[in-house]
């Protein structure tokens, strides 16, 4: 599922299912709606805004969670390999 032009656009506010889709197609990171709600109620996942009783995206948060996701990722594999090559 391809995200609509204006989903993508600065500054426009994305639904989760959009957020999800914005993800998964940007970033290649396989999050589902579900995952974001989980997230949310962990408190880990993207920032998000509460417009009366429905949750929102900006697509700079999901960037800057997104990649700070993925660094972390990096930086872990870089650690595990660095201890498999001293061992």
């Amino acid at each position: 599922m391809g995200l609509s032009k204006s989903a993508t656009t600065p500054g426009k506010r994305l639904t989760r299912s959009e957020a999800a889709a914005y993800l998964r197609d940007r970033w290649s990171l396989p999050v589902t709606v579900g995952a974001l709600q989980q997230y949310a109620h962990k408190g880990t996942g993207p920032a998000y805004a509460r417009v009366f009783k429905f949750v929102r995206y900006l697509p700079a948060d999901l960037d800057a969670w997104a990649a700070a996701k993925l660094a972390r990722t990096s930086q872990k594999s870089a650690d595990l390999m660095g201890r498999e090559r001293i061992a």
